[in-house]
């Protein structure tokens, strides 16, 4: 005999929430004639994702064989 059943589970992933900006530093390279010069630094506005955790349920059928014990194992 065999029986099907539905096991539930709450799984949690990883999704992408919004996107949050940052500001990046840029450092200028010293020309070469002037190996010594204080590196000037500029700062780029970038974008990136924030993430969070979700939560979903997963639903699968699993199959399994019957397995009867005698009654006196009860």
């Amino acid at each position: 005999n065999w029986c099907a059943y539905v096991v539930r589970r709450n799984v949690s992933c990883a999704v992408q929430g919004s996107v949050e900006s940052f500001q990046e530093p840029i450092v200028a390279p010293c020309p070469a004639y002037q190996p010594d010069c204080q590196q000037q630094v500029t700062y780029h506005n970038r974008m990136r994702p924030t993430y969070k955790i979700a939560f979903k349920t997963s639903h699968r059928v699993r199959v399994e064989m019957l397995s009867w014990l005698p009654r006196s194992r009860l």
